[in-house]
């Protein structure tokens, strides 16, 4: 099962490590068979460092290596 992406951030998924993707989608897939449906979506992947540094990341980043996802899980209850 794949997990959701945020649609307004459009992460770059093409550019991550392939380890990285299948982690995000065991993660997501868990969360759906528990019952919480699409709930975890993807907001971040690779970004290249000029992008990176738009949007406040720090030099160094594992994003610009394509070593991160930021994912947002919604409104999980207890």
């Amino acid at each position: 099962m794949s997990i959701p992406i945020s649609q307004g951030d459009n992460p770059d998924l093409q550019n991550i490590s392939p380890e990285l993707k299948a982690i995000g989608d065991k993660i997501g897939g868990v969360l759906f068979n528990l019952g919480y449906g699409d709930v975890m979506q993807l907001t971040s992947g690779y970004r290249d460092p000029e992008h990176n540094r738009e949007v406040g990341g720090v030099e160094g980043s594992k994003h610009t290596t394509g070593e991160a996802l930021d994912i947002y899980l919604g409104d999980l209850s207890p």
